[in-house]
Formats: C-alpha cells, structure tokens, sequence
C-alpha cells in the first residue's frame, strides 16, 4: 500500500521539478492591491458619484490611458476594467481595488522600482482629486459592503452570485 500512495507524490513531485527553471532563466513579480477610499470616509467607487461628482475607478482608468497610452483591457459589455502598461497590468479587483501586477523583473529592486514609478504616474493623474487616499490595508474598514460599487466583470458577479449561496464568506 505504501508504493501506491508514493506514486502519486511521485508524479506530483516529478511535475514541479519539471518546472523548476535555470537560475539564468528566474523573474520575480509582484502584485500589490491598493484600496482607494475619500477623506471624508466614502467608497472610492467604480464610477463617478453622480452627487459629489467624486470620480470613480472607470475614471483613473481613463485617466492613466489618456496620460500614458497605456492600452484598455475592457469587460464583455466594453467598460474598462483594467490596463496594460510598462509596468505590467493593472486591474480592478470586485470592489474597485487597484491592482498592479509588476511583470516578472530579475530582481526585487526592478520589481519596487516598476511600484514607485507606478504609484508616481497615478499621483499624477490623481493630484487634482482632492481627498482621494490609498489605504495600506487588506479591508475598507469604513465602508459596508452595500455602499461599495462591484465592478462590471462577468467572473466577479459569478463569483458573488455562487459564493453567496455556497458559503458564509460570499457578499449576497
């Protein structure tokens, strides 16, 4: 019996080893989230508050396309939901996250470099945006889960959808 169940370890084993790459040939990536929320404690939503006219997430997007030419990366229904850019891509996560997933760098210096200069180009579109401020958490602890935008991605609204019937941790 012993044999049998080291099979499979085996062949698992032998997969990954398969993978491993020459250490000429390594990169290192990163993707940092960012959680975007208005001084005054309101969601930094997926798009432009109709009343405060406080822009939303659609809007940066915009933005960073029209500053840097960076190409659109667009939903089913043709909204904007991300960027491609030198840096790698930037996504929006369900509740209008920033996401920028730095391409695989040879070392972590490159790696924080492609950040800074990112986070750079972003206070620059930004910098007329009075009040707007990036939290360094993993929550938006100010906010309910009703007064936070989904954005308009197939996967996330299937995933809200299934999750919410399938566990305690879905949003529905």
């Amino acid at each position: 019996m012993t044999n049998q169940l080291q099979k499979p370890w085996q062949w698992l084993s032998a997969l990954f080893q398969s993978e491993v790459r020459n250490k000429t040939e390594r990169r290192v990536g990163l993707e940092v989230e960012r959680i975007a929320i208005w001084e005054d404690g309101s969601a930094f939503c997926y798009q432009t508050d109709a009343k405060s006219k406080k822009p939303g997430a659609q809007e940066l997007l915009k933005k960073l396309h029209e500053a840097y030419g960076w190409k659109k990366v667009t939903s089913p229904s043709g909204e904007t939901i991300g960027l491609e850019c030198p840096h790698g891509k930037i996504s929006l996560e369900p509740g209008s996250q920033v996401e920028c997933a730095v391409s695989p760098q040879e070392t972590l210096l490159e790696v924080a470099r492609h950040l800074e200069d990112y986070d750079r180009q972003v206070d620059q579109v930004i910098q007329s945006w009075k009040g707007l401020k990036f939290l360094g958490l993993a929550v938006n602890p100010l906010n309910r889960l009703d007064q936070i935008d989904l954005i308009p991605s197939p996967r996330y609204h299937i995933m809200t959808e299934v999750l919410g019937k399938t566990g305690c941790y879905g949003t529905t």
